[in-house]
């Protein structure tokens, strides 16, 4: 077998053929970079492949391989975890193609790796029967036994199971039901739910913005709500958005300079400002955005843009409800 020349694979390619001039350059070279890095079939393999396959299967084969992640700058992402990529759905079509009707290696790697949380996917696809319009049940099984070995969930991953991308990371801003509803959806799955995700897990933070004195408060996520865009089939449009939920100390007040009680009317009954911005009516209940007064929303609002480091799967929220709660939750 001829040795891997790791300088060569940091160029943009190779210089000419590897394997055979019998097929395309491009092809020859894919195939060898998959060869020495993931594995699963040897250049005897594609040998035995081009003695035998008709112009078609070369031409499906090469048009798989494109698919695939396999040149250096594409499989850059995967580095030390090259060897996961057999277990893709993809992968082990490439393979199957190449041995023709060759019994396939029963791949025992995919065990190696236990998913953190248990995970039912006939049950996933139970609450969420529209996935299967974007990937199959064969796909999140190898999906999250990707991310198992990768120790995270990875977008650009998905489509080594055969899901194709719709320009998540485009400047469009447009709602795209891969990457802002079956993503999240998957990954919230994989993580073993919203209460595992990083903003559920998020600290307590405090404010001295639009007025108020050391504000604390603490926004958490509820659940992820979402609708699949079925607008081109004159269906609903689309839309993924968290339901949260927004403790404030309920002592919080605006700042004012200190003032003597007896130059203030009805001093005992005065409340904090929180409590007057949001009434017994208001709170502890979880409510469309929608029903809040513009003061409210835009507290609301403000608070929730103090967390956008932590909720990373999308940037809006379309349910709240508010909690007024005592010093006894700040941690």
């Amino acid at each position: 077998m001829t040795k891997l020349n790791v300088n060569v694979l940091k160029e943009a390619g190779y210089y000419g053929h590897v394997i055979s001039k019998r097929m395309p350059k491009d092809l020859d070279n894919r195939l060898y970079t998959m060869i020495h890095l993931i594995g699963g079939f040897t250049t005897r393999d594609v040998m035995f492949f081009l003695d035998q396959s008709t112009e078609e299967e070369l031409k499906e084969l090469h048009r798989l391989v494109k698919l695939f992640p396999s040149v250096m700058q594409e499989l850059v992402p995967f580095a030390g975890s090259y060897k996961m990529l057999i277990q893709t759905e993809m992968y082990q079509e490439i393979m199957g193609i190449i041995k023709f009707n060759e019994e396939q290696t029963e791949l025992t790697e995919q065990h190696k790796h236990r998913p953190r949380f248990p995970i039912n996917v006939e049950k996933l696809i139970d609450k969420n029967p529209n996935v299967l319009n974007y990937i199959t049940e064969k796909g999140i099984r190898a999906l999250f036994s990707i991310w198992d070995n990768m120790g995270e969930a990875n977008y650009d991953a998905m489509k080594l199971v055969g899901v194709v991308s719709d320009g998540r990371d485009s400047d469009d801003v447009g709602f795209r039901n891969v990457g802002d509803a079956l993503y999240p959806i998957l990954v919230l799955e994989w993580i073993g739910g919203v209460e595992n995700h990083q903003f559920s897990k998020a600290p307590w933070k405090e404010t001295s913005e639009m007025g108020f004195e050391k504000l604390k408060f603490k926004v958490e996520p509820i659940s992820f709500d979402y609708l699949f865009d079925e607008s081109a089939d004159f269906g609903e449009h689309g839309y993924a958005c968290w339901d949260i939920r927004v403790l404030i100390d309920k002592d919080g007040d605006l700042f004012h300079l200190p003032i003597n009680p007896e130059f203030i009317d009805n001093y005992g009954d005065y409340k904090p400002f929180i409590q007057d911005l949001f009434p017994e009516s208001s709170r502890n209940k979880l409510s469309s955005f929608r029903n809040y007064t513009d003061d409210q929303f835009d507290l609301i609002e403000s608070l929730w843009d103090e967390y956008d480091q932590y909720r990373d799967n999308t940037m809006q929220f379309c349910r709240v409800e508010i909690v007024l709660v005592d010093e006894s939750y700040f941690v």
